[in-house]
């Protein structure tokens, strides 16, 4: 399956290691952000992804 990825000025997803499931995606933003508890905002990755008819990606929060 191959995913295209579309460069939009920020880092591109990466895998930790070869084996990992997902992979790590890095905000890309100049200033610090404050958040309030309970508060959520939009910020921009950077990059886009064209998938497949019929396959999803997803987004999640970090694992560690």
């Amino acid at each position: 399956m191959m995913i295209k990825a579309i460069d939009f000025g920020g880092k591109l997803p990466q895998r930790s290691h070869h084996n990992d499931a997902g992979a790590d995606v890095f905000v890309n933003i100049k200033e610090p952000i404050k958040l309030l508890p309970g508060e959520s905002i939009k910020v921009p990755l950077g990059f886009g992804i064209e998938l497949p008819d019929g396959m999803a990606a997803f987004v999640m929060p970090r694992s560690g």
